[in-house]
């Protein structure tokens, strides 16, 4: 936890065993800055961790909320309708290029390989389809908040 006094004093006393191991290989004048530099990146990376643990944790409670959430179940079973009609709309060649990358997970590189066009081609492929992602599935977002307020 960020702030905890015991994390504090962790992190002090890992960086000075650090020090300690490398005590010779450090010049005495820079020993002092050396120990205030790697307490102060321990500090941010335990930070950042600190911050990726409760996103990971919201996300998991928001998932396992929406397993147990019948109308959350049919809103999801909706919009995975919705992309499978919108990826109809999408020329063929797009339509193969995102499969691969999306749900095939291979790289630009690969894809680009497979079907002998360049990166960027694959690149401006998969903008074109997000795009049309983007632009129907807010207008739909917005569509379901309007009916929702009235």
């Amino acid at each position: 936890m960020i702030g905890d006094e015991e994390t504090c004093r962790d992190i002090v006393e890992d960086s000075f065993e650090i020090l300690w191991k490398r005590f010779n290989e450090i010049e005495s004048d820079k020993r002092v800055a050396f120990i205030f530099r790697l307490v102060r990146f321990r500090c941010a990376d335990h930070v950042r961790h600190s911050q990726t643990t409760t996103l990971y944790a919201q996300r998991y409670l928001q998932e396992h909320s929406e397993a147990t959430d019948p109308h959350a179940i049919d809103t999801r079973e909706e919009r995975i309708k919705k992309m499978m009609t919108l990826m109809e709309q999408l020329s063929p060649k797009t339509k193969e290029i995102l499969t691969e990358c999306y749900f095939n997970h291979h790289s630009y590189n690969e894809v680009a390989e497979k079907y002998g066009i360049s990166t960027s081609a694959v690149k401006k492929h998969m903008m074109q389809a997000l795009k049309l992602f983007r632009k129907n599935m807010v207008k739909e977002s917005k569509k379901s908040d309007q009916g929702g307020t009235l």
